[in-house]
């Protein structure tokens, strides 16, 4: 059995002038966990592999293509809030 994997992908941080605050644009897909084929977040088995696909909290980070660690995506935010 593998697990669906949320990928959130994060955009380049952007200014809003009206509340004068930067964000980011967060994006959101889902693999299977086997075969890192893109899924649905509902789905009950992967198209790809054919795995029975079972929920999971697990979620992992990116930024432009590069998978952030823990200490990088903490370094993301702390820019972020700048």
């Amino acid at each position: 059995m593998a697990s669906i994997i949320k990928l959130e992908n994060i955009k380049d941080t952007s200014f809003s002038p009206v509340t004068g605050k930067y964000t980011n644009e967060v994006t959101e897909e889902y693999v299977c966990e086997a075969c890192r084929h893109l899924v649905g977040r509902e789905d009950n088995f992967c198209w790809q592999c054919g795995g029975k696909l079972e929920p999971s909290a697990r979620v992992e980070h990116y930024h432009a293509g590069e998978r952030l660690t823990s200490e990088k995506f903490k370094e993301e935010e702390r820019e972020c809030l700048k």
